[in-house]
């Protein structure tokens, strides 16, 4: 499982980690961001790229898991 955290970070920052972590091969991405835009765009890609998107809340920090 690959962890990213893109807590801080503005678009188009979070989606390209994701991005990259997809390109490297990872099946199982969590992904930690603390501002819905980012969050928008990380769920919009994931799920263009055959990812499954769950959801946790955590102290305003917004936890995505990602799977294929």
């Amino acid at each position: 499982m690959k962890q990213l955290n893109a807590c801080g970070l503005s678009c188009p920052e979070p989606v390209l980690m994701v991005r990259n972590a997809v390109a490297s091969g990872a099946e199982t991405i969590e992904v930690k961001v603390d501002d819905p835009t980012p969050r928008e765009n990380i769920i919009r890609f994931a799920e263009n790229k055959g990812f499954k998107v769950s959801e946790t809340q955590e102290d305003g920090v917004f936890v995505l898991m990602l799977t294929r």
